[in-house]
């Protein structure tokens, strides 16, 4: 009898143990072990991003991962965040907290922003993720783990962040109807009215100019500026772009100078920009859909993500 009451104490004794050797807010995935988040405040910033912060179980520098929580959206497994204190860069865990800025353009793209606009997002926490964060996706199949594994966090966009993101397609047009008309009117210097909207435009701009280059080092104003004119008018991918910012044969800017243009170029929808150069080279070199999406992904080549090429190959008619 007295044995039988030590073998059930003892057996008593290694279950507490046993329970606290299994970490019930992870799952393994891939060699990763990905953790639950707790969202406990969120907070709209001026240049449109959502401030979120909360808590989790995940270990120190356990990497933050935000995407679309919807497995249909076309931006499932593109990655919508970065750290709130060092931009371009992971957000990471720190004693069991975590604050990340969330862009809505990459998490819930839209070609027209409304008040009140619900995006329903993913966040959670990774560990032994050695990706670079210009790496711009995670593996579908570790995103379908997280939607199923844990509770998503659904976001409203203010009307300030949407009459921004509105702004950001509105003045793409107006440089571009400017473009046009400052070509088709440049024999015509008698037009005294247009002369003077360029004046006061170009007054406007060193202004701005003026103000920023106060703030921000210019080498890295440019660099924002030499990367929107890569993706917006050439199409590149954001690897690309990065490459060609910091390469010895590019732009040579410093990688803190190309962080801080990747991390604040707005309106920029990798997707379309994959689809855009398929259409050429399918367009324009005859190329075979095979030859394409091998272009669209190589590293001698375009550099988009199987994401985004998969996108383009799937829109490309």
């Amino acid at each position: 009898m007295k044995n039988h009451l030590l073998i059930g104490i003892i057996v008593l004794l290694i279950l507490p143990l046993s329970a606290c050797g299994v970490d019930a807010h992870a799952t393994k995935v891939d060699g990763h072990a990905i953790y639950a988040v707790n969202v406990q405040a969120t907070k709209a910033t001026d240049n449109g991003d959502w401030t979120v912060h909360g808590t989790t179980k995940a270990p120190n520098n356990a990497k933050i991962i935000v995407t679309s929580a919807d497995e249909d959206d076309d931006f499932f497994g593109e990655l919508g965040g970065e750290a709130t204190n060092d931009l371009a860069s992971w957000a990471t865990v720190h004693d069991g907290k975590f604050s990340v800025n969330v862009d809505p353009i990459n998490v819930a793209y839209r070609a027209k922003y409304q008040a009140g606009d619900k995006c329903r997002i993913q966040i959670f926490a990774i560990t032994d993720y050695h990706k670079p964060w210009t790496d711009s996706t995670i593996a579908k199949n570790i995103a379908t783990k997280a939607v199923d594994k844990f509770d998503s966090t659904t976001l409203s966009l203010t009307s300030s962040q949407a009459e921004y993101f509105n702004s950001l397609d509105s003045n793409k047009n107006d440089d571009k109807k400017h473009k046009d008309k400052s070509s088709s009117n440049k024999a015509d210097s008698s037009d005294n009215d247009e002369s003077d909207a360029e004046s006061e435009s170009t007054s406007n701009d060193e202004t701005t100019e003026s103000s920023s280059s106060s703030k921000t080092p210019t080498e890295y104003t440019s660099a924002l500026n030499k990367a929107e004119n890569y993706a917006t008018e050439m199409d590149m991918s954001k690897a690309r772009l990065y490459a060609q910012l910091i390469s010895a044969s590019g732009e040579q800017f410093s990688e803190a100078a190309a962080d801080y243009a990747l991390s604040h170029l707005k309106g920029v929808n990798w997707n379309k920009n994959a689809l855009a150069k398929a259409k050429s080279y399918q367009n324009e070199m005859d190329m075979a859909p095979a030859a394409i999406r091998d272009q669209l992904t190589s590293r001698a080549g375009e550099q988009f993500t199987q994401a985004q090429a998969d996108y383009a190959m799937t829109h490309l008619q």
